[in-house]
């Protein structure tokens, strides 16, 4: 192999890393696009858990390694359009194998806040990004990397809940926070 053929080689592995990436933005702003341009209330209610496990067969390719543990009772249901929280929950999913480094995620409902919990145990959401998305703007000077965080924040106004992200030494937790007008517990 000459260094020529060395260096073509390294140069494909860049621009196909680069591409890679470039799709990968692609889908997640057109999959935003999606979230934002839909009505995100429902007439109906949709079982909790059947959405979750909805979101983690969707992602399931990326899971294979990570366990993810539900905890979710079945009689608990949203009146939330099942495309916006759905591709919340596949978000959060997708964010904490991507990014965190995690061995294992938890996703639980605790009935009396009408609170989602997405819990893992990975290197955290830097604070910085943190920042940015309790200030609801990114600035020149602050700014976060990238849409995923927001589709989750902007997906989870659209319905009128809150989401908040809590890192420590343990991992991440965030919390979608749903009105306890858009839940039935039978």
């Amino acid at each position: 192999m000459t260094d020529a053929d060395s260096d073509t080689e390294q140069y494909q592995t860049k621009i196909e890393s680069i591409f890679g990436k470039l799709v990968t933005i692609g889908d997640k702003a057109q999959r935003t696009e999606t979230v934002l341009a839909a009505d995100p209330l429902a007439n109906s209610a949709t079982e909790l858990s059947v959405l979750i496990e909805d979101a983690v067969t969707s992602i399931e390719a990326d899971t294979e390694s990570v366990p993810i543990s539900v905890s979710v009772p079945a009689e608990t249901a949203v009146r939330i359009n099942p495309v916006v929280i759905q591709s919340i929950i596949e978000e959060l999913l997708s964010n904490a194998i991507r990014h965190s480094g995690c061995s294992e995620i938890t996703v639980s409902y605790e009935p009396e806040a009408t609170t989602l919990v997405v819990t893992d145990d990975g290197s955290g959401i830097p604070s910085h990004e943190i920042t940015v998305l309790d200030n609801a703007e990114e600035t020149a000077l602050e700014h976060g990397s990238g849409l995923g965080l927001w589709l989750i924040k902007w997906g989870t106004d659209s319905f009128g809940g809150r989401a908040t992200f809590d890192t420590d030494d343990t991992g991440t937790r965030v919390r979608i926070k749903i009105p306890a007008d858009l839940v039935d517990e039978a």
